[in-house]
């Protein structure tokens, strides 16, 4: 940014790298994979056992339905209105509008094809369909073992959302998670 042309620079990737088109895809995921793959209850709980008292029941529906909804209207609108860049009324060649874009979305596209990875033979071998592949994606794997520091006034095993996860009983020395070994240190 020392250069004549830094301030070019940095506009550039602070309208395409860190913010706007990125920064509403990636809080729309987020709302999703709060909401609807960990699960609301789940997290209302979860955040109930961290700061000892329930909060409010409209989050749930925030994180349901409404950031989710919010997010992608934004994300569509600012689509559907999007303008070349400029800087001090000066617009941006075309192989710099590019380059943004293609700033954006190499971090944009992780997410898509990190799930359809997942739902492919590659990302989760076995004989499954794809609607088995999805069910086992979205359900958290849980090690009984790995649990018990977070037991209190609910148990983390015992309540009913969570009645669905696969459950990995372990031994001290090693852990299995959908049949990978993990190392435990043992000296800490």
């Amino acid at each position: 940014m020392v250069t004549q042309g830094g301030v070019y620079v940095f506009h550039l990737f602070n309208n395409y790298g860190a913010a706007g088109f990125c920064l509403l895809w990636f809080c729309f995921w987020e709302c999703i994979a709060i909401g609807w793959v960990y699960g609301a209850e789940r997290f209302y709980r979860d955040i109930e056992s961290m700061i000892g008292y329930r909060i409010d029941p409209w989050m749930k529906i925030c994180w349901l339905f409404i950031s989710p909804t919010i997010c992608a209207f934004i994300f569509v609108f600012s689509l559907v209105m999007y303008e070349r860049l400029d800087y001090e009324d000066k617009p941006y060649p075309l192989w710099g509008d590019l380059f943004g874009w293609v700033l954006a979305l190499s971090s944009m596209l992780w997410i898509p094809a990190y799930i359809i990875y997942k739902l492919t033979p590659w990302g989760t071998p076995g004989p499954l369909t794809i609607k088995q592949k999805w069910a086992m994606l979205v359900v958290p794997v849980l090690a009984r073992d790995l649990t018990e520091h977070h037991r209190g006034e609910y148990d983390i095993i015992g309540i009913p959302f969570i009645k669905n996860a696969h459950v990995v009983n372990v031994n001290p020395n090693e852990v299995r998670i959908n049949g990978e070994k993990f190392e435990q240190a043992t000296n800490v």
